[in-house]
């Protein structure tokens, strides 16, 4: 497919940029074509670097690095440009509609991939309280990552919605909720039509204010989109980028006809877990309930204790161990380690500043003040 290129530079671009793409629309249906893509010229675009993870741009003679915004664009033919996508990146690979040009981020996209990845994986808890979104477009169950856990999601969804359109006093109970959040089961008898949000920003509390995605470098963006996932008693594994509702249903929860949920994932994350970690490093920061869910067999995986250490005395304290754990995955993902082993953690943990002891497969994070 040919492009109009209009070669004219805008007053906000350098002097030596001046091809761009006179149609994004004509952008986005080039790439449902899903070729490959080599780039001799990068011209201007206009969306965030981490939102751009399958375009790969080359000039004659040397690499550059990658272009910002919706792709970069190259191998000009007489005025015209041919736009071809990788098709070693995930994103490529999937098949089917391109998520650029149905509207997607293909960071997150790629996050959806269902193939071996081979850097590190870091498992996160979910957060207990939760942030609903005022608006957005409700949820949708098989757009969601590991797309071979739709099955057992739509069990347990709907185990949820049926207990919460019942007796509001039985539902609360069985939820652990008290007699005043009764707001909580409304919360859970909707969740199908509820506004949905990113999950990174559905999660709060004191791991996800360390860690706060919103603030990452594109950089360490790109990197949560793929070395990322929350461990979810509704939704099993999800991506920082998957777009959910905000719920209430703890790890240790028992729903009439379905049972206990932790009964339910476990039988469902081991072959996806497995699968996502390929010959990477499974970072488990999971809490205990939700280790419940799956215990990590036949990969590589590093668990981690954070302990408090004062008067020559250490203990594991909640906040520090959320806190340090948040801080922990946003440093590695600044810095872009993508360690194999245990002891490589270790290593890299302690380049960055962090005291590390190792005993196995378990590394401890000693700390002395928040």
């Amino acid at each position: 497919m040919r492009l109009q290129v209009d070669r004219v530079a805008r007053g906000d671009e350098r002097g030596d940029i001046g091809d761009r793409v006179v149609d994004d629309v004509a952008v986005a249906l080039a790439l449902e074509v899903q070729r490959l893509i080599e780039v001799e010229r990068s011209r201007r675009v206009d969306r965030e670097e981490w939102q751009v993870g399958a375009v790969e741009v080359r000039q004659p003679g040397r690499t550059r690095r990658r272009g910002r915004g919706l792709l970069d664009l190259g191998r000009e033919l007489g005025g015209d440009l041919e736009v071809r996508l990788d098709l070693r990146d995930p994103v490529a690979q999937r098949g089917g509609s391109h998520p650029v040009a149905d509207g997607a981020d293909p960071d997150d996209a790629a996050a959806r991939h269902t193939g071996t990845i081979t850097t590190v994986l870091m498992l996160l808890p979910p957060s207990e309280g939760k942030a609903a979104a005022r608006r957005g477009r409700a949820l949708d169950l098989e757009g969601l990552s590991f797309p071979a856990l739709t099955g057992a999601r739509e069990r347990v969804l709907t185990a949820l919605e049926d207990l919460c359109t019942g007796d509001p006093d039985v539902a609360a109970k069985t939820l652990g909720l008290g007699g005043t959040q009764h707001d909580l089961v409304e919360l859970d008898a909707r969740l199908r039509t509820a506004p949905t949000q990113r999950a990174d920003q559905v999660y709060t509390g004191v791991l996800y204010d360390a860690l706060d995605v919103a603030t990452l470098s594109p950089a360490a963006k790109r990197r949560a989109a793929t070395r990322v996932a929350v461990t979810s008693s509704l939704f099993g594994l999800v991506r920082p980028g998957d777009r959910i509702p905000a719920y209430r249903l703890s790890g240790d929860t028992t729903l009439p006809g379905l049972g206990a949920v932790a009964g339910v994932w476990r039988e469902e994350l081991g072959p996806v877990l497995t699968d996502a970690v390929g010959g990477g490093l499974l970072v488990d920061l999971r809490s205990g309930t939700y280790v419940a869910f799956w215990r990590p067999t036949g990969v590589r995986a590093a668990s981690m204790r954070v302990l408090h250490e004062h008067q020559g005395t250490r203990k594991v304290v909640s906040h520090f161990n959320k806190a340090t754990k948040g801080r922990i995955v946003r440093a590695l993902l600044e810095a872009g380690a993508d360690p194999r082993t245990p002891a490589r953690l270790a290593d890299a943990l302690r380049d960055l500043g962090w005291v590390v002891e190792q005993d196995g497969d378990r590394l401890d994070v000693v700390v002395s003040e928040l």
